[in-house]
């Protein structure tokens, strides 16, 4: 379900105590939102047949799905028409890059003892942990390090907040690992080198923690779109289920490759894309190479991909004009 239909879009609000610095989060929510809007565009599309290719191997099944491919668009549609705000309260995703510093642990009022789980008082909203143990994301350690990139919560407090908030809201943290690498800064898309061949890599999971991308995936759990973490990344990452593993069905329920869609959307203004299935005639070798290719997300470099494909509809179309 999206949420295009609305009298008004989806806000956000970026938390200016902690998203500061090197933690700063104002060039990532902007490059998000160009995602949502660039991803939203080519899906509408019918002659951008690179980005079909994109989301028909990525979704594993037929772009001509209209209400699977409604539901993928209408998100990106709201992510791109998402708009800030400086009021904290007023807006429907609240973002913080405080190593959720925020959270207090729920406390028995009779008692003032430890019940499990915490609560985020500002916001209106608790994490019900599964024991006295269990700490919001950020500080999760499950396996004997942390391991999360970010966390969205959206349960709401029992009883009447203290102050007046949006209906329908959500929290997200960027945790430390989402923020920094090496003690600096996560770069966006756009600050990359100019010069840099990403088909070179191994593939689009080079830049799979870009923290765009991640916000992404984060907003796609929100009130209405409701997925679900069954599966991430496209190649393994440790023991986990890839969302190559995912069928169909399990895909339109998953967080991850609606970030993968995003982030092809905008790796395709620089000509980047997955490659181009060879032709039924070619060789045996030629497709092999290509299944190997598309299995681990390699890209490759097709200058001005949206052009090309328009005007090979211009050719197919013209080809049936002359045969009439």
């Amino acid at each position: 379900m999206a949420f295009a239909n609305r009298a008004l879009a989806l806000t956000y609000w970026i938390d200016g105590k902690s998203c500061t610095g090197d933690r700063s989060l104002a060039k990532a929510m902007e490059e998000t939102k160009y995602m949502g809007a660039k991803a939203s565009e080519r899906l509408r599309s019918s002659t951008d047949t690179d980005f079909q290719n994109v989301y028909e191997f990525l979704m594993k099944r037929k772009k001509s799905d209209k209400s699977e491919l409604d539901t993928i668009e209408g998100f990106m549609s709201d992510v791109g028409k998402m708009t800030e705000v400086n009021d904290r309260n007023s807006a429907n995703v609240r973002i913080y890059c405080d190593d959720e510093q925020r959270w207090k642990p729920r406390l028995d009022p009779k008692t003032k003892q430890k019940t499990g789980g915490y609560e985020d008082p500002d916001n209106w909203i608790q994490y019900s942990a599964l024991s006295i143990f269990s700490y919001p994301g950020c500080h999760d350690t499950r396996g004997g390090n942390r391991f999360t990139y970010a966390q969205s919560y959206k349960t709401y407090m029992a009883g009447e907040p203290l102050e007046k908030q949006a209906d329908l809201r959500a929290t997200i943290t960027m945790c430390e690992l989402g923020l920094l690498h090496k003690g600096k800064r996560r770069r966006v898309f756009s600050e990359l080198d100019e010069k840099l061949d990403l088909t070179k890599a191994s593939g689009v999971e080079v830049l799979k923690f870009h923290p765009s991308k991640v916000i992404l995936h984060e907003l796609s759990h929100y009130h209405g779109y409701n997925t679900i973490d069954n599966g991430y990344f496209i190649k393994p990452d440790g023991p986990g289920t890839t969302i190559r593993q995912l069928n169909a069905e399990e895909l339109m329920k998953n967080a991850d490759v609606r970030s993968y869609l995003g982030q092809m959307a905008i790796l395709a203004d620089k000509g980047y894309t997955f490659q181009r299935k060879p032709l039924d005639s070619a060789p045996q070798r030629e497709k092999d190479a290509w299944n190997a290719n598309m299995e681990i997300g390699k890209l490759f470099l097709y200058p001005n991909l949206t052009k090309r494909s328009l005007k090979r509809r211009m050719e197919r179309l013209a080809r049936r004009y002359n045969k009439v």
